[in-house]
């Protein structure tokens, strides 16, 4: 389900006032849920409960991850917040369930361990634009996108697996490439199945 600014504002306002206990409890266990498209709002969430979890200890974090996917930028933040807290000794596991599609299964990538449960998939894909315009604009966006995909989404992929760029780059070309966890684990896009 999607939330519009309206409903995301209504949230926080609740969470800031004690409504939402389940919520308050998941952090307090050092848990986050993902379980939406990963957009500004949830992403920016994310990053916010994290920094919140770190100030309180060390202890590690898990992101628990069911997503169709989402805006790359945003995911990416997300990322990285997640891979400089690793570098800084912070353990976060990343688990997989029921599916990580598309930047799902980059936020996957990110974790100190990454874990898929054992009837999860994984899908990844080239990169999609939604933009619509003239001509020459499609093109300059459609070579950004394989930019990104090249410089950024496929050399992460490459980096946290056993497979090198070209051969993620064959499997995404054209199709999107779903893996089951088993899959996952022997491509060693994740550490461990439970």
């Amino acid at each position: 389900m999607r939330h519009n600014d309206d409903d995301a504002k209504l949230l926080r306002e609740l969470r800031g006032h004690g409504v939402l206990e389940p919520y308050k409890m998941l952090l307090k266990a050092r848990i986050i849920i993902v379980h939406d498209n990963l957009d500004s709002m949830s992403c920016e969430d994310m990053i916010e409960n994290m920094t919140h979890m770190i100030m309180t200890n060390r202890e590690p974090i898990r992101v628990y991850i069911t997503s169709p996917g989402g805006h790359v930028f945003s995911g990416l933040a997300v990322y990285d917040y997640i891979r400089t807290l690793v570098d800084a000794g912070i353990e976060v596991y990343t688990i997989g369930q029921g599916y990580v599609a598309s930047m799902g299964g980059i936020l996957l990538q990110a974790g100190s361990k990454r874990i898929m449960q054992k009837n999860a998939w994984m899908m990844i894909h080239e990169v999609s634009s939604l933009n619509f315009g003239k001509t020459s604009e499609l093109k300059d966006e459609a070579k950004f996108c394989e930019r990104l995909q090249r410089e950024t989404l496929f050399k992460i992929l490459a980096e946290r697996s056993a497979m090198s760029m070209t051969q993620i780059k064959k499997r995404c070309l054209r199709k999107d490439w779903w893996m089951n966890a088993k899959e996952v684990f022997e491509l060693g896009f994740c550490d461990e199945i439970i």
